[in-house]
């Protein structure tokens, strides 16, 4: 895809912080959290004026104020956030084509969608030095854009950057009622002296190997109907569209790897997917809460195990594995 026009800018809080705003130290689960930036792509069919983007966006950050921030290296290595409202990158491109010439209808993946979530929106400077956010704004010859937001992973999970997304949302089409302020109290996550002697998780003990080298693989988008999905279960068994297709991936992934004698009959495999913590501590996290509370689960079976059974069997398995991320388990991980 060829993009030109690049333009920069900070974009920082209407509302500057009154001094001196206290730093937020970071919880065990947000400096565990890869540091690495997040982008989501959001797409719009028609014009979006940049000046209204950037006057909501800094209206958004007098109330998600910690992103426009930047981290402090601790002695231990451990980051804080300074609240000193240093701002958050604003990138504008302009694309040659239309929004169809460039990506087509979705339904097959298109190496362009790389170049939305260009490196330039990823900065590489020193910790201490990177916006919280980075967004890049690309408009298309057909009027569409593309809006991409990153967030440093220490920052906020998937879950809190939504909720900032949202909010940007409402204030930029004049609905600021509508918007609930962030929770920005991170003190259930902060109390390691209160949790109770408890061996860490298992799956946080686990060494994980290598990032494998992925620029051999191929990417591909992958279409489900909800009645598709539903039709895969061999009973009347409860389950969620995610338990059912994570089932049938599982099994099917680990049949490919057994005939490529990757794995055997006697070996284990184990499914690794995000649970959301907010509504499963007691008491819920308030809604709105500002930083990472998503917990690893773990399903297990042995392969052979695996591939003999149901994708009924398999969705069990998964949702045990949920109901094992209970209050105990997430201050036990989170301590």
């Amino acid at each position: 895809m060829e993009v030109a026009s690049n333009v920069r800018e900070l974009i920082k809080p209407a509302n500057s912080s009154p001094p001196p705003r206290p730093s937020i130290l970071l919880s065990c689960l947000d400096q565990i959290a890869p540091r690495v930036y997040m982008p989501f792509l959001y797409f719009f069919a028609r014009f979006i004026p940049s000046n209204q983007l950037k006057l909501s966006l800094s209206k958004t950050l007098s109330l998600f104020y910690p992103l426009a921030g930047r981290y402090k290296l601790l002695p231990n290595q451990a980051l804080e956030i300074q609240c000193c409202d240093s701002g958050i990158e604003f990138f504008e491109a302009l694309a040659s084509k239309s929004l169809e010439e460039e990506l087509g209808s979705f339904h097959e993946f298109n190496p362009s969608l790389d170049s939305l979530a260009s490196r330039e929106a990823f900065p590489t400077q020193e910790t201490t030095e990177l916006p919280l956010v980075s967004i890049k704004l690309t408009r298309f010859l057909c009027g569409g854009a593309c809006l991409q937001v990153a967030t440093h992973h220490s920052a906020a999970d998937g879950v809190a950057t939504a909720d900032f997304v949202k909010s940007w949302a409402l204030i930029s089409s004049g609905q600021e009622h509508r918007v609930n302020p962030p929770h920005l109290e991170r003190s259930l996550l902060l109390q390691p002296d209160a949790i109770p002697p408890e061996s860490t998780p298992a799956e946080y003990q686990i060494e994980p190997p290598p990032f494998p080298d992925t620029s051999n693989v191929e990417r591909s988008i992958l279409s489900f109907t909800s009645s598709g999905i539903r039709s895969l279960l061999k009973s009347d068994t409860t389950a969620t569209r995610f338990e059912i297709l994570a089932a049938h991936l599982w099994i099917a992934i680990t049949r490919a790897r057994t005939e490529l004698s990757l794995l055997q009959p006697h070996e284990e495999t184990r499914l690794g997917f995000a649970v959301n913590g907010r509504k499963r501590f007691n008491p819920p996290i308030p809604d709105g809460f500002l930083g990472n509370a998503v917990f690893l689960a773990i399903a297990s079976s042995s392969v052979e195990q695996l591939l003999a059974g149901s994708i009924d069997g398999a969705v069990n398995l998964i949702q045990e594995a949920k109901r094992r991320i209970t209050h105990q388990h997430m201050l036990s991980t989170a301590r």
